[in-house]
């Protein structure tokens, strides 16, 4: 088995017998149920034991898989119980969209799934659904566990690194997994393969900066910046000052300032700002309308600089505006966040 598994290995381990779906909740939940509180949300609940047990105490319950299969028999559990669980087919890599907010969230044996990549991903969701004050209680595989089968295995310190800005760590302590007896596939230590449980909390809001609302580039020639933004980026006028600034609207939120660095530098009512030499912006685009945007540059005689893919899919286009600055048009998948950029 890939320390990475894909949607296809778990769809294979659930067409048989899958190593963690041992009918019954993961002993260590039911260890800490009185800490468990609140609504409840289980992060990639499979069949939904550990859900259905936290529903059978009277709580709220959301379970969360991004596979089919197990999402039905976990709904045919709640019906035979009578619980009133809800299951959700849903990919926990997109929390981040996720409309609802919970107390405590479980995750027994997701978060060591997640590549590098994906991991802070998975915990920018996790904070958008934590309510302050929250607990998240996450089981993983641990680096203590010999061998290389099954889950990747995760450090302690990994854990912390991962859950540095935003979340304390209250506790992490050595456990074990549960599994299936007589596992063919699969050799772990006696006992059940060795896991850290961490207990975390999501800490009360914090002093946070939101968003860039404001870019800001130089140029001498203001008219000429004024014509290549409004007719060629299609970027509305929202403000100018003739011979200080011309200000374009870029997006829901976000303006982007052409300034003349002579009239900023001696500052006025605002402090003092300026450079010389090419500055920087990248503007959004949607990936499906990059050619077209290609094409409506060339066609109005700007220069391609350069082209590039990024590792996560994105596209760029580079250019220069008539002030020299380097103008890049970049569609999602660059940089992993939450919202998809």
């Amino acid at each position: 088995m890939s320390n990475i598994p894909t949607r296809e290995t778990f769809e294979s381990l659930y067409s048989g017998k899958a190593p963690w779906d041992i009918g019954r909740p993961q002993k260590v939940y039911l260890d800490v149920a009185d800490q468990v509180t609140g609504a409840v949300l289980d992060a990639g609940c499979g069949t939904g034991e550990n859900a259905l047990f936290f529903a059978a105490r009277g709580q709220s319950v959301v379970g969360v898989d991004f596979l089919e299969g197990p999402i039905r028999e976990a709904r045919r559990k709640a019906n035979e119980r009578g619980l009133a669980a809800e299951f959700i087919q849903y990919d926990a890599l997109k929390l981040a969209s996720f409309d609802r907010q919970f107390d405590s969230i479980i995750d027994s044996g997701l978060f060591h799934v997640f590549s590098d990549e994906d991991r802070p991903r998975y915990v920018a969701g996790l904070a958008h659904i934590a309510k302050p004050g929250g607990r998240i209680f996450l089981s993983c595989m641990s680096d203590e566990e010999p061998g290389t089968q099954g889950p990747r295995r995760v450090s302690q310190k990994e854990l912390r690194d991962s859950f540095a800005g935003g979340w304390t760590i209250e506790s992490i302590r050595a456990v074990r997994f549960e599994v299936v007896p007589d596992l063919k596939d699969f050799t772990f230590s006696a006992g059940g393969p060795k896991a850290w449980f961490a207990v975390i909390r999501r800490n009360p809001k914090e002093l946070a900066v939101e968003r860039v609302v404001e870019a800001a580039i130089y140029a001498d020639d203001l008219a000429s910046a004024e014509a290549f933004y409004s007719r060629v980026l299609n970027l509305p006028v929202i403000g100018k000052e003739p011979g200080r600034h011309v200000f374009f609207g870029a997006g829901p939120g976000t303006v982007l300032l052409v300034f003349r660095a002579e009239s900023t530098l001696r500052g006025d009512v605002f402090p003092s700002h300026g450079a010389r030499g090419a500055g920087h912006v990248a503007l959004g685009i949607k990936a499906e309308l990059l050619d077209a945007w290609r094409e409506r540059l060339v066609a109005r005689g700007v220069s391609i600089e350069k082209e590039y893919i990024w590792p996560r899919g994105g596209r760029s286009l580079y250019f220069r505006d008539p002030a020299g600055n380097s103008i890049e048009l970049v569609t999602p998948g660059v940089w992993g966040t939450p919202d998809g950029w």
